[in-house]
């Protein structure tokens, strides 16, 4: 009844003489707390009230002092053995769900509240503490184990919200089938799950690579026999473009082996060396084409007389729509490029040369610097590296926005620029 948030229901059905004989008071001082008012309920609807937008406590996460001091006792009772450890805090955790009485009721209202009511928002409120207060502890358990991180998809979160749903359900289960849940089963299951999630090797890996054995063999790196030309895909290029960007977004780069994307593609990996070399290969043959495209346009517009603001602004929304059309295979681009110019300088040398979009919108940053539209105290080189750097960045970090949201962000501060008035500089 309370789970429903029908404030209707409880006032037909709530007595006063019961609320204050659970409170340990009289009628009286509840009246006195809850005064009869202009409402037709009087103090009664005002506790309706109340009680449905506190019916979940609240609360805020455990100080991060805290959980640090847990998890170094716990650590120094499991002999530094992370599976004991874990388990320790997961039986510690479970004890901690089947005494305390707002995970029963969390569960209740979770099962019949409506879901916009007063009490389905208050667990939701609750939910938030929760997972952040288990946020904060994987991150100071990772932390003690000398910095771990997770394989992909997964964040910090998500695995959060995993192991919390684990640990009610297990609850819940509890109640009403004790046998079948004994103390050790909800450690038992934490340690399952993060041995699986948790990449102990830093190898970049996706949680598929975790069950890799229950599936079909993986690709091994061995050259074998070359698959004939009968069994080919139709467009053997475009079969390997499009299977590195899936295994790229799945894996990872640095975790996309060649034989990973030859295996997706249908091909040997003979036959994929031969047409693509590296994946850095790959990834300039699946983008030239963006390259070509942008270039072309470009070249449209200053024939038929566009002016260079004009330009260049179409120039950042045809960029936008394209880097987000083939966001698999620009974030690898993006990695090389920031990580390879000190670890492969010829890779970034290669994606600089091949895909170097700033080099588009030069000539037309010189024209509008020619016809005094543009500030002529900035190479046009840095300012067209400037501006496309902006929509490739904000295309890869703002992933909720469109292409005309990012075009129109970067034009607005690149060609307008954040100064209001000179005087007050």
């Amino acid at each position: 009844m309370i789970a429903s948030g029908d404030a209707e229901l409880l006032m037909s059905g709530l007595r006063i003489e019961q609320v204050a004989a659970a409170a340990g008071v009289s009628t009286q001082t509840f009246h006195n707390a809850y005064p009869r008012g202009s409402r037709a309920a009087g103090g009664k609807a005002q506790f309706v009230e109340e009680l449905l937008h506190s019916i979940v406590p609240g609360g805020s996460p455990p100080p991060d002092s805290a959980i640090t001091d847990l998890f170094e006792q716990t650590f120094a009772s499991a002999d530094g053995d992370p599976r004991e450890w874990i388990r320790d805090l997961a039986g510690q955790a479970d004890a901690h769900l089947r005494r305390e009485t707002s995970t029963p009721l969390r569960l209740r209202i979770t099962a019949f509240a409506a879901p916009d009511g007063p009490p389905a928002r208050a667990v939701h409120d609750q939910y938030d503490v929760i997972t952040a207060a288990v946020v904060a502890a994987q991150s100071a358990a990772f932390t003690r184990l000398g910095g771990l991180s997770l394989r992909q998809p997964f964040t910090m979160e998500a695995v959060a919200v995993a192991l919390t749903a684990l640990a009610e359900g297990l609850v819940l289960r509890a109640q009403y089938d004790p046998a079948s849940v004994p103390d050790s089963l909800l450690g038992d299951s934490a340690v399952a799950l993060l041995s699986a999630v948790v990449d102990f090797d830093e190898r970049h890996d996706h949680i598929d690579d975790a069950v890799v054995s229950l599936m079909e063999p993986p690709p091994d790196d061995d050259d074998g026999d070359d698959v004939g030309v009968d069994v080919w895909p139709d467009d053997p290029e475009q079969a390997v473009i499009d299977a590195a960007a899936i295994e790229f977004a799945q894996r990872g780069y640095f975790a996309t082996r060649q034989a990973h994307i030859a295996h997706r593609a249908g091909i040997d990996l003979p036959t994929l060396r031969r047409l693509f070399p590296t994946n850095v290969d790959v990834i300039v043959a699946g983008l030239s084409p963006i390259l070509d495209a942008v270039s072309k346009r470009i070249d449209a517009d200053r024939r038929i007389g566009r002016t260079p603001t004009v330009i260049v602004e179409r120039f950042g929304l045809r960029l936008s729509e394209l880097l987000i059309e083939h966001r698999r295979l620009v974030e690898p681009m993006a990695l090389v490029l920031s990580l390879h110019g000190a670890q492969s300088q010829v890779n970034a040398t290669r994606i600089r040369d091949e895909l170097f979009f700033p080099g588009l919108i030069v000539g037309v940053i010189e024209d509008g610097q020619t016809r005094g539209v543009f500030t002529a105290d900035v190479p046009p080189i840095d300012m067209a590296v400037m501006f496309t750097n902006n929509i490739m960045f904000r295309c890869l970090s703002k992933r909720d926005e469109t292409a005309e949201q990012v075009a129109a962000a970067v034009n607005r501060i690149f060609l307008l620029g954040i100064v209001v008035h000179q005087s007050v500089m």
